[in-house]
């Protein structure tokens, strides 16, 4: 039967609220659970409303989804089948989780009147509990038990997905209510009511932001810095302006790279890990000396961005979040900002330009004496040149920025990948660099990279990942195929997981588990439709003509051959590993001595 001469179901309805919401795209892997669904996406498609993109696992699908969000900042959906078809979305929701990123996830069950049957693939509360598999990496997560719960509860998880802290909600439909025809208990869409469901709300505690705006003005604070994180990213451009009103520095944490213009005068760096010796010079200079500020925004403290300094002893802070979670990282703060990020900038920076205007407050702009430290600063080996092989990854980094259009959006990988990327890639605007620092999955980039291309067709999308992570989750390269999606895949080819055999290095260890036989990645590329291409030098990668790559019909992968020896910037992060082994040793020492 065509799709169109059936009767609407439930799953036909909630694609209608979906697209009322802005929704484009459902990314999944099929199954026979959720059919009814696939069914449904089948006729709307053909009315131009929300279409399926088939990829090739439940976890490149979540990738998928997470890389169309961060682009556009719109909600996205994702879908897989009973089971392990649900099972297999779990890191990349927990992924999504830990960075904020509003994802409806939607699964079936086996027919509601056999929970408990053990029919094929069975995952209801009385067998292998999907749903509460995702109660800890949801905003919110709920089994629809009956047909008349459809609609209460979508909307309860759409509003969950834009209600701060964001991030992924799932709802867990039994097929037979998702095949039910739609009735009273689940009407059309109201337009106005819908509006009203995904609104953000701008909450701020105004008795914060006015102590916050008191101390930047009392004349107590002589200079501050900003460290950006990456749940700030919607708010960077009223940062920036800040930034230079009261001239404070600006740093970013490793999730944070892609918020900030890392070519402002004003920028000292990463800090944390793989970060920059001008960024934690910046921040010591501010833990000795009270009269100097530092404002943590939207940012999780996490071990990457608190290597090399312990904002948890540090008074002198004032921490602006929509977490309340991120603040016990930061317990001495003078003032922590509960709220919407954007909102709090806005106002602060109205605030401080009225001020600086008026001549009402002699403090700002701050004193330049004693500057927050250096401009970042990282030359490249003088024995480095293009016709060098294998290619040294730092060399790669910069010339990939030079080689690619201003507008190019660089989807780094986990691993050596982003451990480069961070400490040595400085993209040409702000906004251009994607990374998942926060949960760290590995072959997260090939997914996010289809996503972030079907959000923006029009510009140019670069994903860099390792070997490692292409053997994972490259399949999605034939996603890129099946779209017809002019992405251009790098893959870093050092015959290893790269980040943990040097790690394995650093702590005299033996490189257990790490090393690959070689492998042909443009050979794989051609297998899967696309066009491969190998490189060995930089001379070899500037010889292909990029605007001819950025004009494909579909994608493209170069596998590069990198240095195997070229140890990755990780940073202090290194040193303090090793502090905790050591002491994690000796007390193990000293228990066995006392026990004997």
């Amino acid at each position: 039967m065509n799709p169109s001469e059936m009767p609407l179901s439930n799953a036909d309805r909630i694609l209608e609220y979906l697209q009322e919401v802005g929704v484009e795209f459902v990314f999944g892997v099929p199954g026979g659970g959720i059919l009814p669904l696939y069914t449904a996406l089948a006729r709307s498609e053909q009315m131009g409303g929300p279409r399926g993109i088939r990829c090739n696992h439940e976890s490149g699908a979540v990738y998928a989804a997470d890389g169309y969000t961060r682009e556009t900042g719109r909600l996205s959906v994702c879908t897989a089948t009973t089971g392990p078809g649900t099972t297999n979305l779990i890191s990349g929701v927990a992924n999504a989780y830990m960075d904020g990123t509003p994802i409806l996830i939607l699964t079936p069950q086996t027919n509601i009147s056999s929970f408990g049957s053990l029919d094929f693939q069975e995952s209801s509360p009385d067998f292998i509990d999907t749903v509460k598999m995702f109660d800890g990496i949801t905003r919110y997560s709920s089994l629809v038990s009956h047909a008349n719960q459809l609609q209460p509860k979508l909307l309860r998880a759409l509003r969950s997905t834009h209600l701060a802290p964001t991030g992924p909600v799932l709802l867990s439909v039994p097929k037979d209510i998702l095949g039910t025809p739609a009735d009273q208990h689940f009407p059309p869409p109201n337009r106005a009511s819908m509006a009203q469901t995904v609104q953000h709300h701008h909450l701020v505690n105004p008795e914060s932001l006015e102590d916050f705006c008191s101390l930047m003005m009392s004349g107590s604070t002589k200079q501050a810095a900003i460290l950006v994180g990456y749940t700030s990213r919607a708010a960077a451009e009223a940062i920036e302006k800040f930034a230079e009103v009261i001239d404070a520095r600006l740093l970013v944490t490793p999730a944070g790279k892609c918020c900030i213009d890392e070519r402002h005068p004003n920028y000292r760096g990463v800090l944390g890990f793989a970060g920059h010796d001008s960024a934690l010079e910046t921040v010591r200079a501010i833990e000795t000396d009270p009269n100097k500020i530092l404002i943590i925004v939207g940012a999780t403290l996490d071990e990457f961005s608190r290597a090399g300094w312990k904002p948890s002893e540090m008074e002198n802070i004032v921490h602006i979040d929509d977490n309340p979670e991120n603040f016990n990282r930061s317990p001495m703060g003078r003032v922590h900002i509960l709220g919407d990020i954007t909102y709090t900038f806005k106002r602060v920076l109205e605030k401080a330009q009225e001020a600086k205007s008026c001549g009402n407050c002699p403090v700002l702009p701050f004193t330049t004496e004693g500057d927050l430290g250096s401009p970042v600063d990282i030359p490249l080996p003088s024995e480095m040149d293009a016709s060098q092989a294998p290619i040294h990854p730092r060399h790669l980094m910069r010339t990939l920025v030079d080689m690619f259009p201003a507008d190019t959006r660089f989807v780094i990988d986990t691993g050596s990948s982003f451990t480069w990327a961070i400490h040595d890639m400085f993209p040409k605007r702000p906004g251009m660099f994607r990374t998942n620092v926060g949960y760290g999955c590995l072959a997260w980039a090939p997914g996010a990279a289809v996503g972030t291309k079907l959000g923006c067709p029009d510009n140019p999308v670069v994903c860099l990942v390792g070997d490692g992570g292409f053997f994972m989750n490259g399949s999605e390269f034939h996603t890129a195929v099946q779209e017809g999606l002019n992405i251009v895949f790098l893959v870093l080819n050092d015959s290893a997981y790269g980040m943990v055999k040097h790690g394995q290095n650093l702590f005299g260890l033996p490189n257990s588990g790490t090393l690959f036989p070689p492998a042909d990645f443009a050979k794989l590329a051609e297998g899967y439709g696309g066009q491969g291409y190998r490189v060995k030098t930089i001379d070899q990668l500037l010889d292909l003509d990029v605007r001819d790559l950025l004009t494909q019909a579909g994608p493209v992968l170069i596998d590069i051959e990198i240095d195997k020896d070229a140890v990755p910037p990780y940073g202090i992060i290194v040193d303090e590993m090793k502090a905790k082994m050591m002491a994690a040793f000796q007390e193990a020492m000293m228990k066995q001595q006392q026990a004997v």
